[in-house]
């Protein structure tokens, strides 16, 4: 699958250098994110996303605590929601299996 920004939520599953919002540079309102791991997750599964100007605006890594199964899907809620201009995706892994981003855009204006 490859990234798509034609609906709301967002979902990604390819990460790059480059800005993926439908314009380059383009203001953005984020109400949410959900990161969704298949299986098997570890201590260096790791989501970054950047602004256009390489800022980090948000960062997640599963809380591994021994004997505790961890989540396979993290949600971060932003209020008010977090102002972006551009989106990098500019990491999205998963040591064993796949991972994906959904990205909830704020179209309240």
């Amino acid at each position: 699958m490859a990234n798509v920004v034609t609906t709301n939520p967002w979902i990604l599953d390819t990460p790059g250098g480059g800005d993926i919002a439908p314009i380059a540079g383009q203001d953005l309102r984020i109400s949410s994110v959900r990161w969704v791991r298949d299986s098997n997750v570890t201590a260096v599964d790791n989501v970054v996303v950047q602004d256009a100007a390489g800022v980090v605006k948000y960062e997640d890594r599963p809380m591994m605590v021994p004997g505790v199964a961890v989540p396979l899907a993290q949600e971060t809620d932003f209020y008010p929601p977090l102002f972006m201009k551009g989106f990098k995706l500019t990491t999205l892994s998963q040591v064993a299996g796949t991972a994906k981003l959904y990205v909830y855009l704020d179209l309240g204006g």
